[in-house]
């Protein structure tokens, strides 16, 4: 299962490539790494000292999951529509 999600985000991670830069998938995991990071810590620190938890790891790594792809849609997204515009503008 583990190795068929690995699959899946480098697929996407290839296919997207295609249609946005990679400086543009490192940001975007970048952010959703760190968001998703200070969730882990403050979800730690908190069992730690007052043995309570907000949020399980499993919906993290969910998290971690569907808000990169999401991210990525909406880069794709916005780079179809601004070239769209573009092309628009120009033939008038």
């Amino acid at each position: 299962m583990f190795t068929n999600l690995l699959i899946l985000i480098g697929l996407n991670i290839l296919l997207n490539s295609l249609f946005a830069g990679l400086q543009d998938i490192l940001r975007i995991f970048a952010v959703v790494f760190f968001a998703n990071a200070s969730y882990l810590v403050f979800d730690l620190i908190l069992q730690q000292w007052y043995d309570y938890h907000i949020v399980p790891a499993s919906v993290l790594i969910i998290n971690i999951l569907l808000s990169f792809v999401a991210f990525r849609a909406y880069r794709v997204i916005n780079k179809y529509f601004f070239s769209y515009i573009t092309t628009l503008y120009v033939s008038k």
